[in-house]
């Protein structure tokens, strides 16, 4: 078994293929016209991308087809051509010479260090990669026999490695480079199909035809797995499937409990695609946008374009709705090169989230600029992370005022997000000065009990210890008392151990990830908000998160399917 980072959820269980390796020439012979071979080879991997854009435009997957029509554009590139034709000329080599060209064309703009740049380098070796198996004769026509399904194995996939082959073909990626904010992640989560990136470079040495199991929540490859793995993971896939199904029937339905307490159900996103699908899945609204995910890798601190060029797109989905933006939350298991390379010795890693951009307030006015441009045709509301002063919320709201003045907007909405306990000790405070609160139930949680999100034992559902039930409650009061929104949009507001406490204690939103959203909808019309605010007043005495846990098995866990 190998471990990597989770990219896509979901499980599956197929045969490998292994794609990216260097290409073996056909037993043709000697090419006598390598430059032509190079013009064909390009040629016919335009034509391919070209069709196959046109494919996912007419299904109505149109950002995933501008991805794919960016191969098609970099395989017509006269430079790229007029490079790989002198280099084939001089070797007689087609096949090396795209696969090198391609190459010295990828890192020259990966070296420049901007994360969008970075995926055009994929983009640009993809290209190479596809045009030297038209070279050698190898190109995969048929992905697929006897009905099996592929996972797509590589050192680092692109985009249209994961949609062209045929899509009912492939049921899962695995590469040893990538992030959950590549191209190939955003592809996969919008059609589905589990992906985990930055596994370890040993898989690929398996052969192709190895049977894998993929699982792409806990971010797991099983390598050979028994017959019973095999049969366990066919029949959850099939059991999650029709469970999928069937959830959809209910998205036109209010989320409501069944006393009628309107709970409203937002969605996390990060990207245009996420945004699209939290809608059709009956979002309300976008809880939480997260902004700093695009910028994982940036070498230094994102300027006003470079905030604008991600989040216009984005906004393009959510003209009209509710979109609340958090600014960047770096920090933690989210750090930069560029902080990284500040922080040196890990023991003085810079502040987390608010406090850190305060300490370089022109990069945070500027991406307060970007969000009040992009968001005009939105409810747009702006939310501040990490904040554990009143100080700290004093300094944010004069540089938001200054980007409100600068832009010449009507202020939106300005809130904190509670994830530390002295912001949840200071709630009634912070309620005289903001506009609503969000819970960050992952980090308050990881906060009041001591762990990292790496432990073994951190779980959403460990929201319900009685000690962060506690603290809502304080946040919840405050809230209610100054007439402000209060919600939670970390992971356990998905929990089903965590959820009827969630809806008790008086929250009035939740949001979750966009594959949560139909399972969350269907357990809120499940419940009673009178048992639920019973449920909540017991746990928050109770000894310990185990006795609640049992406590909501007990009395709040109806089935949903």
């Amino acid at each position: 078994m190998v471990v990597g980072i989770p990219a896509s959820p979901g499980l599956a269980t197929g045969v490998a293929r292994i794609i990216g390796r260097v290409p073996v020439p056909n037993q043709r012979g000697r090419d006598i016209d390598p430059a032509g071979t190079v013009e064909r080879a390009l040629d016919a991997v335009s034509t391919e991308l070209t069709q196959l854009a046109d494919r996912l435009r007419s299904e109505g997957h149109n950002d995933e087809a501008e991805i794919v029509a960016v191969g098609a554009l970099i395989a017509n590139d006269p430079v790229l051509r007029s490079q790989a034709r002198d280099a084939a000329a001089g070797g007689g080599d087609a096949a090396g010479a795209l696969l090198s060209v391609s190459e010295a064309h990828a890192s020259v703009i990966e070296s420049l260090g901007d994360a969008t740049l970075k995926e055009r380098a994929i983009d640009i070796r993809q290209v190479g990669r596809k045009a030297a198996t038209f070279a050698t004769g190898s190109h995969l026509a048929t992905p697929a026999t006897n009905g099996e399904r592929l996972v797509l194995v590589a050192e680092e996939l692109g985009p249209a490695d994961i949609i062209g082959l045929q899509s009912n073909s492939v049921a899962a990626g695995v590469a040893s480079r990538g992030g959950a904010s590549s191209h190939a992640a955003i592809v996969a989560r919008s059609l589905g199909i589990p992906l985990v990136l930055g596994v370890d470079r040993s898989i690929l040495e398996v052969e192709d035809g190895t049977t894998l199991i993929v699982d792409g929540d806990a971010a797991k490859v099983t390598i050979h797995p028994s017959d019973q793995e095999i049969r366990h993971v066919m029949t959850a896939m099939d059991v999650a499937a029709k469970r999928v199904e069937l959830l959809a029937q209910e998205r036109s339905l209010p989320s409501a409990t069944v006393d009628e307490l309107q709970i409203a159900l937002l969605c996390n996103v990060a990207t245009p695609e996420e945004a699209r699908g939290g809608f059709q899945s009956g979002a309300q609204g976008v809880g939480l946008l997260r902004t700093e995910l695009p910028f994982l890798e940036s070498v230094q601190w994102p300027t006003e374009h470079d905030h604008r060029r991600v989040l216009d797109p984005i906004f393009e989905q959510l003209v009209g709705q509710l979109v609340t933006v958090r600014v960047l939350d770096f920090g933690g298991d989210k750090l930069p090169p560029f902080l990284s390379d500040l922080a040196g010795d890990l023991r003085d890693l810079p502040r987390r989230g608010l406090p850190a951009l305060l300490d370089t307030p022109d990069a945070l006015s500027a991406q307060l600029r970007a969000i009040l441009k992009a968001g005009a045709r939105s409810r747009l509301r702006i939310m501040l992370p990490m904040v554990t002063s009143l100080r700290e919320l004093a300094h944010a709201r004069l540089l938001f005022q200054e980007a409100v003045n600068n832009v010449g907007v009507e202020a939106p909405a300005l809130g904190i997000m509670i994830e530390v306990p002295s912001a949840a000790l200071l709630a009634d405070a912070f309620a005289q000065e903001v506009d609503f609160f969000s819970i960050g139930s992952n980090d308050l949680t990881q906060h009041v009990l001591g762990l990292n999100r790496r432990d073994a034992g951190s779980q959403p559902a460990l929201a319900a210890h009685p000690s962060i039930l506690t603290l809502i409650a304080r946040v919840v009061r405050a809230g209610h008392a100054a007439d402000i929104s209060v919600g939670v949009c970390g992971e356990a507001a998905g929990d089903p151990l965590v959820l009827p406490l969630i809806i008790g204690s008086g929250i009035g939103s939740i949001s979750v990830g966009v594959a949560r959203l139909d399972e969350v909808r269907a357990r809120v019309r499940r419940l009673s908000a009178e048992v639920c605010r019973d449920l909540f007043r017991q746990a928050v005495h109770a000894k310990s998160v185990d006795d609640v846990w049992d406590l909501v098995r007990a009395e709040a866990l109806p089935s949903i399917l």
